[in-house]
């Protein structure tokens, strides 16, 4: 059986084509480019690929209307954020890596807005607002460290 060589930033490559192809409005080459992404960071276990690919493909679903994959994409994405970025870890991010991990949270927080305007008895918008308040108590942190 032959291996495959990997070359170094092709999951990058593949997400950025599949962003392309979004913006182009080739949903299902985009969703098909984003998948490759996908998999190929989960087998070289980059999660911050990962996470980037996760986070795109909930932008995605969500504009094409599927709030519940976006959500389930989003959520991961996020999971994989708070496990590379403690809260200590986190403070200690340069401003352009922390306003990466402020857009997936401001996209989350847009998400269950939209989600809650759907079904309102579903506790959406209490989780936003919670999500709101640690990215607030986040951003309070860095201007401590970067005044």
């Amino acid at each position: 059986m032959k291996k495959m060589k990997i070359v170094p930033g092709e999951a990058m490559i593949l997400n950025n084509i599949g962003l392309v192809y979004d913006v182009l409005e080739e949903k299902r080459t985009a969703l098909d480019y984003f998948n490759q992404s996908l998999d190929l960071s989960q087998k070289i276990q980059d999660q911050e690929s990962v996470a980037n690919t996760l986070y795109n493909l909930a932008v995605l679903k969500y504009n094409q209307g599927n709030l519940n994959e976006a959500l389930t994409s989003i959520e991961s994405a996020i999971n994989i954020i708070e496990e590379l970025y403690t809260e200590i870890i986190i403070t200690k991010l340069p401003q352009s890596d922390f306003t990466t991990v402020q857009n997936y949270y401001q996209f989350y927080i847009d998400l269950l807005i939209q989600l809650h305007k759907q079904n309102p008895n579903q506790g959406y918008d209490i989780k936003a607002y919670e999500l709101s308040e640690k990215l607030k108590n986040r951003q309070t942190n860095l201007t401590i460290i970067y005044p």
